[in-house]
């Protein structure tokens, strides 16, 4: 997007003033116990996403140019993403039988051990 804008009249100016807030306060859940830190620390997060996002869709802000000239870093992370949420989805007995019977023996062998039953096959 163009300099329209003086710095501190920007739309995202104050968006960008909460993200730095964000990475002062960052380190601080780290020494908490309770999970009060960390839970304010992602509704923050998440409000500035909310907001810009908000910006982004009235045509108030845009993308960089160097961050639409970043997408094969952008995909590439997206893609890591969404092979590690796959790789934690549950699998059924007749899709892992298929893809691994080796890995099917094992569980169901652990099944037994565990519970002395043998997993749903389905």
């Amino acid at each position: 997007m163009s300099n329209l804008y003086p710095q501190s009249e920007q739309p995202d100016h104050w968006i960008f003033i909460g993200f730095l807030v964000l990475l002062v306060l960052a380190p601080l859940p780290f020494g908490a116990k309770v999970i009060t830190g960390w839970t304010m620390l992602l509704v923050f997060a998440s409000l500035l996403v909310f907001f810009w996002l908000l910006l982004w869709v009235i045509n108030r802000t845009g993308l960089t140019p160097s961050f639409r000239q970043s997408w094969p870093m952008c995909l590439a992370l997206l893609l890591w993403i969404g092979w590690a949420l796959i790789q934690i989805l549950p699998m059924s007995m007749s899709l892992l039988e298929l893809l691994s019977p080796i890995a099917a023996d094992l569980q169901q062998e652990a099944g037994k051990l565990l519970t002395g039953t043998t997993p749903e096959s389905g």
